[in-house]
């Protein structure tokens, strides 16, 4: 059974709710599969890594489940000495995605970090959409339009980060 704090009111269809967890064991596998499958290896930390850093709560874990099956994540880390949060992986199962479900985490998170904690929001990066493959440039612009959408920001001093 999970332990959860902070779960959102609001719904972008029936039966979702998004919450904070700190143990991802009642649907590993579901959290496995939304993991490979959206995150390249390079970009991916080990699973053992990411599940026992979430237990340690050195990873913040955030959820969002229909009728109580997860369909989507987003971890964050403190970044000590700050009032940030690095969003590391936000990610939701193919079959729910354009749903609204990943906008609703993303302001879930942003909310959350704001009402309960003292850090007051999140970084996080993007590859550039000039650079890869065909394939992955639509994808990298696909992201930089979602966080965009969402109500992010681009760092002024981030411009020229490479």
């Amino acid at each position: 059974m999970s332990t959860t704090k902070g779960v959102s009111n609001k719904q972008c269809f029936p039966g979702v709710k998004i919450q904070r967890e700190y143990s991802i064991q009642d649907s590993l596998d579901r959290f496995s599969a939304i993991y490979f499958s959206s995150f390249p290896k390079g970009e991916r930390v080990a699973l053992s890594k990411l599940i026992s850093t979430i237990q340690e709560k050195s990873r913040w874990l955030f959820t969002v489940r229909s009728d109580s099956q997860l369909i989507g994540f987003a971890t964050t880390i403190p970044l000590f000495d700050t009032d940030m949060h690095f969003l590391e992986y936000i990610a939701i199962n193919r079959s729910y995605r354009c749903l609204g479900a990943g906008r609703e985490l993303f302001g879930h998170v942003k909310d959350y970090l704001r009402e309960h904690t003292e850090r007051t929001g999140f970084v996080f990066e993007t590859e550039s959409p000039q650079s890869g493959s065909s394939v992955e440039r639509k994808i990298r612009k696909d992201r930089l339009k979602f966080f965009v959408e969402a109500g992010a920001r681009r760092l002024p001093r981030a411009k020229q980060y490479r």
